[in-house]
């Protein structure tokens, strides 16, 4: 992470707004991939996030890429989906030696932190919002598909950049021993027998694959906004993150508010292979923060493989 003190913060403060002001700075939990801090300065509060300094602990398509979340949330800004306010970004490196971005602060609590806390009913009213906004985001149909870590990338279909996001990772996973051999060729396998499904996606659209419960805010049954747009690949839709979550049931209060999206068999399918790469990230991930139990990631991943060995067949 950056190494930042208080008078780097004021330094930074004072860039972003031409002003200065006796700050309360708090850090935040802001993940493996950034460095977070609350700021009130005495009349309102704003977020400072701060790029990963040692890059060598994060994967390489999570890189490299604030700039892009910068733009994404002046998107979303834009198109009036809560989420907080593009204030400035610096990639300059002049302060500290990393980007940094300052954002609005959203008040409302951690969906993933409260939902064992909430009744049923709000939760299906949380999850029916949830698929309305990825259904909006989703409807930012582009061109081509787009990683943010490769801008330079190009990718002739759906099958290419899914390929490419295993290649990419098992070079990150080579390098830590996380798997066996016959895991990668298990995975290899399962992609090129599905090349076909995959290659059925007719057009990308921006899809947010990190919008699990960690990254929404909620106040009772309502979301207050969505956090941490780094990870909005122009890809398939159904890599929105709430499609595949990782215990293997697509909520159906999302896929209502999805304009009543019905999942067909190639459909369910691609989200099984996409549940698969997530479930290999967060090991690679695990590995990389040197987290302990990683046992049930290895079971969950080992099982996925089995089932779609067997879909294939």
């Amino acid at each position: 992470m950056a190494k930042i003190n208080y008078a780097d913060i004021q330094k930074m403060y004072e860039k972003a707004f031409h002003r200065k002001a006796v700050l309360e700075v708090k850090k935040l939990s802001g993940g493996f991939k950034s460095e977070v801090y609350l700021i009130n300065d005495g009349n309102y509060k704003v977020v400072l996030k701060l790029d990963s300094q040692d890059k060598t602990k994060l994967i390489m398509v999570d890189r490299n890429i604030m700039w892009w979340e910068a733009e994404m949330l002046q998107l979303m800004n834009r198109h009036h989906i809560p989420s907080p306010e593009f204030l400035f970004f610096d990639n300059s490196c002049e302060i500290v030696s990393v980007p940094y971005l300052f954002m609005s602060y959203i008040p409302g609590y951690n969906y993933f932190a409260v939902k064992n806390q909430m009744s049923k009913r709000d939760i299906e009213s949380v999850d029916y919002q949830l698929g309305n906004l990825a259904y909006q985001i989703c409807s930012f149909r582009q061109d081509h598909y787009f990683l943010p870590s490769k801008p330079n990338q190009t990718f002739q279909n759906n099958y290419e950049f899914v390929y490419y996001l295993f290649e990419s990772l098992f070079c990150d996973a080579n390098s830590l021993c996380c798997f066996d051999r016959n895991i990668y060729s298990e995975i290899y396998e399962i992609l090129k027998q599905m090349k076909e499904n995959l290659i059925q996606v007719s057009s990308p659209c921006l899809s947010h694959t990190d919008m699990w419960d960690g990254n929404i805010l909620v106040s009772g049954d309502k979301i207050t906004g969505l956090i941490d747009f780094a990870d909005m690949y122009s890809c398939d839709e159904l890599m929105t993150f709430y499609f595949h979550p990782i215990d293997g049931e697509t909520s159906v209060s999302f896929l209502k508010g999805f304009q009543n999206k019905e999942l067909s068999c190639p459909e369910k399918t691609r989200i099984d292979i996409y549940r698969m790469y997530v479930m290999a990230k967060m090991i690679v991930n695990g590995q990389l923060m040197n987290y302990e139990d990683l046992g049930w990631m290895y079971d969950n991943l080992n099982s996925q493989i089995s089932h779609l060995s067997r879909v294939k067949k």
